[in-house]
């Protein structure tokens, strides 16, 4: 069985954003170039195409955030590691891309909830990880110093774009939590308590 080739999700988005320039472009020069009666049999043809095209987008969209949305639930979930870093005293801090969906449920649906000093949803401040105005709203809301936090996610490119605001992180995308209690403990945390 051959396996699926997935794309990066950055890169999903351009292509779902750059098919919905070009159906929208031909529309416009499908009207300006025919004359009226031509072009209301192409621009209904392109209408039915361009909302089967939106369509399909909705849904790969709704995959995506949905896929978001359950790395958030799995990550958050690994609630004795959050519970032991709180006892210890870390400031323990969310900050997602989640969907706005998210922002009315997220109190049902992570049990470490409770753990969490603040939490900042993309949706709040129109702006994504890994922009580095993600950050910067994370480190003015909550009055954090980027050289005192420690990142982690589940995308390399968001770690990225925290270390290019001075704070330093760990790409949890295998979901392996020993290695990350090995890296947290082993060396990030030794150094700062």
């Amino acid at each position: 069985m051959k396996k699926r080739m997935e794309l990066p999700q950055k890169m999903r988005f351009k292509i779902l954003i750059l098919c919905l320039a070009c159906t929208m472009t031909a529309l416009l020069l499908q009207t300006w170039l025919f004359n009226r009666k031509s072009s209301t049999l192409i621009y209904n043809q392109a209408k039915k195409e361009s909302f089967s095209l939106l369509r399909n987008m909705q849904d790969d969209l709704f995959t995506i955030l949905k896929s978001m949305e359950n790395n958030i639930i799995k990550v958050y979930n690994r609630q004795q590691l959050i519970r032991d870093l709180k006892a210890k005293g870390y400031g323990i801090y969310l900050c997602s891309n989640a969907s706005v969906r998210l922002l009315t449920c997220y109190k049902k649906v992570l049990p470490t909830i409770d753990c969490f000093d603040g939490i900042l949803f993309s949706a709040e401040v129109l702006c994504m990880k890994p922009q580095k105005e993600m950050y910067g709203h994370f480190f003015d809301r909550f009055g954090l110093k980027p050289e005192e936090c420690y990142f982690i996610d589940d995308l390399q490119n968001n770690i990225e774009g925290a270390k290019a605001c001075g704070m330093d992180g760990y790409c949890f995308a295998d979901g392996d939590v020993g290695k990350l209690k090995e890296t947290l403990y082993g060396s990030v945390l030794s150094l700062t308590k």
